[in-house]
């Protein structure tokens, strides 16, 4: 199952505006476009454990890396299969 999650965190939508917001979070969402995420709570609870406080993120964008890359090799699969 696609999630398009550009819709829920595009630029202009709530999620992005909360972000952008005085005290909201430290970065906008820099995500545009489809991810054939089979579970997108999982994806998204996985990336929240790996933030840490330090300020580059490496620990969280290697997950999102890691997330991407299951995401898009179950995407090839399902399209061949």
């Amino acid at each position: 199952m696609k999630r398009d999650v550009s819709r829920t965190m595009g630029p202009g939508s709530a999620a992005h505006r909360e972000a952008c917001a005085p005290g909201g979070a430290s970065a906008a969402p820099a995500f545009d476009g489809v991810l054939p995420l089979a579970d997108l709570a999982t994806a998204v609870a996985e990336a929240r454990t790996a933030v840490m406080p330090d300020p580059r993120q490496v620990a969280l964008k290697r997950t999102i890396a890691e997330i991407r890359a299951r995401a898009l090799g179950a995407g090839a699969n399902a399209a061949a299969g």
